[in-house]
């Protein structure tokens, strides 16, 4: 079993989540990759050390308020980042598409 570990705010307060998740290995001796591990696109990406939720509500930081403030805010509210893991997130961010407008308004007047 593969144990992956990670501290999140619970009402504020630090908590550590212990996932066992399970491995599979190929018997087949053509296969290019012989151990295969349960994914869980619901909670996080592979290879990620934090959940979604808590990539967002850092990123919603980040945004709102920058890097350092963000950290010392995130502190406060029980979520671990440093201003460098915030700005790396909001930089990564990729805005949802808008969509095109159909109809565009021209003002006489203007």
């Amino acid at each position: 079993m593969v144990k992956a570990t990670e501290a999140k705010p619970s009402f504020g307060c630090p908590i550590r989540l212990i996932m066992h998740v399970r491995r599979f290995f190929c018997q087949k001796s053509t296969c290019a990759q012989k151990i295969f591990v349960e994914r869980l696109p619901d909670l996080c990406r592979p290879h990620a050390q934090r959940t979604k939720r808590l990539q967002e509500a850092l990123r919603q930081l980040g945004l709102t308020i920058g890097g350092q403030a963000g950290a010392d805010m995130g502190s406060d509210l029980g979520i671990s980042g440093s201003r460098d893991t915030i700005m790396r997130l909001v930089r990564q961010w990729e805005p949802p598409a808008q969509p095109e407008p159909h109809v565009i308004g021209l003002d006489d007047w203007a």
